[in-house]
């Protein structure tokens, strides 16, 4: 649970998005699914709130909104709905960010930076 220089974090569905984000130069941490607890480990939110900024990947499905939802609650359980509020921001791409990537498109939405409005 490295946090970037610049304080950021990024959680995402699947190790190999979280691979594909590295190869971009971010932190991100890859999560196996999205569904409830999918691979979160409750220790971790005292890791993520050394985070100037939580970003959060997940596709816009059913298991990435229950994912969403997941993360979101054990966060805000331990560290309240303030931080998140103040330090989380939420990304649903249009695709899978590797397949996004692959396309030559994941450049050009990460460089939109669609978490930093």
């Amino acid at each position: 649970l490295d946090v970037a220089a610049d304080g950021e974090l990024h959680v995402v569905e699947g190790e190999l998005n979280a691979w594909t984000l590295a190869s971009y130069g971010h932190h991100a941490l890859g999560l196996p699914g999205a569904g409830p607890g999918a691979g979160w480990l409750a220790g971790w939110v005292r890791e993520v709130a050394r985070a100037a900024r939580l970003v959060a990947w997940y596709d816009d499905d059913e298991a990435g909104a229950k994912g969403r939802s997941a993360l979101a609650a054990a966060v805000a359980a331990e560290l309240g709905e303030g931080w998140l509020r103040r330090h989380a921001r939420w990304c649903t791409p249009p695709a899978d960010l590797n397949d996004l990537h692959r396309a030559g498109q994941l450049g050009a939405l990460l460089e939109a930076a669609p978490w930093r409005g």
